[in-house]
């Protein structure tokens, strides 16, 4: 087991009225700790419904979609598992007016590598800022996703939920962000690992009245 830590302080930050806000919270430690937040000293949901606009991320991270005035507060992760528990600094969300002048669409958080358990939900992280606000949609090689069905949704408004996947759901997969000046667009792969199930060794010779089988009892399968 490996020591929980802290690997940089939560930062404060600005979001204009509309925007999406997306405050850090990078932890290590073996087993992975869980990661929680607050506001204001109280705790938010451990939610991942695809309605709700604040959420907590895989990656730990908080974010704050359509940000409103409400959500002008204190905010601070905490991190545990079953070896330690760790504090992070406050860090404050500044909702500031909305202006109504063009900005560049900039990503918060570009989507990265993800390997998943076979049968688990994933998600695929992917943020972005900027006015007009941006809109999302996601791409599996050339092929866009159909999004609000069974296997995919949008969670957070912007981040990929796949659910229950197979090996058949590896590969590539892109993130774009788009509103009527521009589009960005960022990439990812998403891996599936089997399971380790015992089967029975193929016999590989007969000695007398004794069979001799291979030692290695396991495969690595995908399905």
């Amino acid at each position: 087991m490996g020591p929980l830590k802290l690997v940089v302080p939560t930062e404060s930050v600005s979001s204009y009225l509309g925007d999406t806000a997306l405050l850090r919270c990078e932890v290590t430690g073996d087993p992975m700790p869980v990661v929680r937040w607050q506001k204001n000293r109280e705790d938010l949901p451990l939610t991942l419904t695809p309605e709700s606009r604040v959420v907590v991320l895989p990656s730990g991270s908080l974010q704050v979609s359509k940000v409103q005035p409400p959500d002008s507060a204190t905010y601070r992760c905490l991190a545990d598992n079953p070896g330690s528990a760790r504090t992070g600094s406050d860090a404050d969300l500044r909702v500031l007016p909305e202006p109504g002048t063009t900005r560049g669409l900039l990503f918060l958080q570009k989507p990265q590598r993800v390997t998943s358990l076979l049968g688990r939900d994933a998600v695929l992280e992917c943020s972005a800022s900027g006015f007009p606000t941006p809109a999302f949609h996601w791409m599996r090689g050339a092929e866009r996703i159909q999004i609000r069905s069974k296997k995919y949704s949008l969670l957070g408004g912007s981040n990929l939920l796949i659910s229950s996947v197979t090996d058949d759901d590896s590969g590539s997969y892109s993130c774009m962000a788009f509103n009527r000046n521009q589009n960005i667009t960022a990439s990812c792969e998403l891996s599936v690992l089997g399971k380790c199930v015992p089967r029975r060794p193929p016999l590989v010779a007969r000695v007398g009245t004794y069979l001799r089988w291979h030692t290695n009892t396991h495969k690595q399968i995908n399905k």
